[in-house]
């Protein structure tokens, strides 16, 4: 179990250190886009490789941003029926999804990029515009973003099996976030019941006035 624990932690730090770095990329990018501004409007003299270099960075910072995600649990989820059942159902169910969707999925859009990447290297592939820069280096980050992806997949397992046998603890892990969610869900749903009430009511009201 130490082992395992050791495994995550290990995965978690390295793909948030990765995470952090594409962030700041964001300050790159903003300061970028503002000396074009500044250098198009005030000199007149457009550069002929700003708009490509945000475009590259902005798709690496997304690619390596997202197993970060993945880690901070920030990913869109449509839980319909998944509420109704027990901690430990979920659990089961969690491993299962993530295995069968998240797992084929992932692999497939790794070994893809792989080759992806490797015919831009391969072919020293170059954009269309006059800059004419090299494309390869951009097109890396998928193939690394898929890695990341099912690196983090992996200890996102090692997490869900821990909280399965009731070892959360060890990752420093609780069900805390869990019953907000469901405390959540139950404030929407008592929200809307109210407001069906209070329209009842309104057109019990409105009858009522209308036959007077």
């Amino acid at each position: 179990m130490k082992v395992m624990a050791g495994i995550s932690k290990t995965i978690d730090r390295i793909v948030k250190a990765i995470g952090m770095f594409a962030a700041y990329l964001s300050v790159l990018i903003m300061f970028l886009i503002v000396a074009e501004v500044f250098m198009r409007r005030v000199f007149a003299s457009p550069t002929l490789w700003s708009y490509e270099t945000v475009t590259f960075l902005f798709g690496g910072m997304i690619m390596l941003s997202l197993p970060y995600g993945l880690q901070l649990g920030v990913n869109v989820r449509v839980d319909v029926l998944y509420n109704v059942f027990n901690k430990k159902t979920k659990r089961i169910i969690d491993i299962i999804t993530f295995i069968v969707f998240f797992g084929i999925f992932m692999l497939i859009f790794t070994t893809a990029g792989v080759r992806y990447f490797g015919r831009s290297l391969s072919s020293l592939e170059r954009s269309w515009s006059t800059w004419a820069p090299v494309l390869w280096p951009v097109k890396a980050t998928i193939p690394a973003c898929g890695i990341l992806m099912l690196l983090q997949g992996i200890s996102e397992l090692i997490k869900l099996f821990f909280r399965l046998f009731d070892k959360g603890d060890a990752l420093g892990l609780s069900d805390d976030d869990d019953d907000k969610v469901a405390q959540e869900i139950e404030e929407i749903l008592a929200t809307e019941a109210d407001s069906g009430l209070h329209t009842e009511a309104i057109e019990e009201i409105e009858k009522g006035g209308s036959e007077q």
